[in-house]
């Protein structure tokens, strides 16, 4: 017929496939590897009216609540869900709450393969004690009876010399010896093995992993972990940080009190919160406290990290060196650039207390690091006013300039040129150029002009 062979058993799965056939007399069971045989439709019982069908029910979904038949299992699971039901039955009535397991380790002595489409696995723990029944859902498989691997991070030491374990089978040892029972470790995670113990997987703090060892045998540690030696300069850049006084969290200092500054990480803590945590020092070795890593910048010296300007500075005394690093190169000396208006694209504040000034020329060439008590910070690119104090004459018609953002105030007049003027100061422009502001004979104020359109008189 056109439906014959409609329904696949082999692509259903034989066990869930009820299959009806009847021999004219049935002696013994056929069809096994289905879940039930239905030989005869035609049954009669004395007293009771009607014909009845007759089904040997191999897998037991008939005369089940449709859970089947009992499946040997014996593999082991750690419950890792704490919102499943743990069920007395298949009528579904309630045992316990998988809450009251998680985390544990159980055997899975069978299961059950139900026409609702749900694994069931029957649960016993070490004592023997059944469980009850649990959805698949609610556990995770382990590979033996260790269980599963579960994040737990803390810090811990070894109580004492002995064994640790580098297996689940118990054969694989190492040895932990006294000069190990001084040193900090860590816990990255934990088994609950199906006997009831807790074994730690441990760590040393370069990420070698040292063994499993049941957690009865550590003592544990602060949390924010032991001092680990550090030694960088680092540069505060967050202005809302505490700095603490210790990891219960007092608060000594706010990081706005030291921004910029470039301070001496002796130390550092690998907290288990996941932040790190510098103990910090200035150049007089003053302690200042406990600052999350976050708040700074790590410096490749004791220069520290580069603060970005963009202002400009005239060079205002002439002994002072300018380097080429912070290992004290010296490229240049301020004496060659003495009065001249540089830019500073960015200053470091070094671990030594002192600013010291990048500096570049309008070509953007580098001339390297100087003290900044050698310069003095401009408005703008004109720089300082400088002392000049000399009567000038003009000689051409240029603009007179009400400022440096080049607004004219007026211009140089031919009925100016026979006059004499007081230029009482310079200003020795980024762009090159000098300027120098003028003064008539009665004090009154003309503007800058360009010191190449005056002429020094007696």
């Amino acid at each position: 017929m056109g439906t014959d062979n409609a329904i696949d058993p082999v692509a259903l799965g034989k066990n869930k496939v009820w299959i009806a056939q009847y021999p004219y007399e049935p002696q013994n069971q056929k069809y096994t590897d289905y879940s039930a045989w239905q030989w005869t439709y035609n049954v009669t019982f004395p007293g009771i009216n009607g014909t009845f069908d007759m089904n040997s029910d191999y897998n037991k979904y008939f005369i089940s609540q449709g859970q089947g038949g009992a499946i040997n299992d014996g593999r082991y699971a750690t419950v890792v869900k704490d919102n499943y039901t743990i069920w007395q039955n298949f009528s579904w009535t309630k045992k316990a709450d998988s809450k009251a397991y998680l985390g544990q380790t159980l055997q899975l002595k069978v299961r059950y393969e139900h026409i609702n489409g749900s694994t069931y696995y029957s649960l016993y723990d070490n004592q023997g004690n059944w469980v009850g029944y649990i959805n698949s859902g609610g556990v995770k498989v382990a590979d033996g009876p260790q269980g599963n691997w579960q994040s737990k991070q803390t810090y811990v030491k070894f109580k004492e010399p002995g064994t640790i374990y580098r297996d689940f089978t118990f054969t694989k040892t190492a040895p932990i010896t006294s000069d190990m029972v001084k040193n900090t470790y860590k816990v990255t995670g934990t088994y609950h093995h199906f006997d009831g113990t807790y074994y730690d997987s441990v760590y040393d703090f370069s990420g070698k992993w040292i063994g499993y060892i049941a957690s009865t045998k550590l003592a544990v540690q602060t949390n924010q972990g032991p001092a680990l030696a550090d030694g960088r300069y680092v540069t505060i850049t967050s202005g809302n940080y505490s700095i603490w006084q210790n990891f219960s969290w007092k608060v000594k200092a706010s990081s706005k009190d030291y921004l910029n500054k470039t301070v001496l990480a002796k130390y550092r803590y690998e907290h288990l919160n996941g932040s790190i945590y510098y103990s910090l020092y200035d150049q007089s070795g003053t302690w200042l406290g406990y600052m999350n890593a976050n708040g700074t910048k790590t410096a490749n010296n004791a220069g520290g990290t580069a603060i970005s300007s963009g202002k400009y500075v005239t060079i205002t005394s002439k002994n002072y060196s300018i380097w080429q690093n912070f290992s004290w190169k010296e490229k240049n000396k301020s004496s060659n650039f003495y009065g001249q208006t540089l830019q500073v694209k960015v200053y470091y504040n070094h671990f030594n207390g002192s600013t010291y000034s990048s500096l570049y020329d309008n070509k953007g060439t580098w001339l390297g690091y100087i003290n900044a008590n050698g310069t003095k910070e401009a408005s703008n690119a004109a720089g300082i006013n400088q002392s000049y104090h000399k009567k000038i004459t003009f000689t051409q018609n240029f603009p007179l300039w009400q400022n440096f953002s080049w607004k004219q105030k007026s211009t140089v007049t031919n009925a100016m040129k026979g006059q004499t003027f007081e230029a009482r100061y310079v200003y020795r422009h980024f762009n090159g150029s000098n300027y120098l502001s003028i003064y008539d004979n009665k004090g009154t104020w003309l503007g800058y002009v360009n010191e190449s359109a005056t002429k020094v008189v007696k």
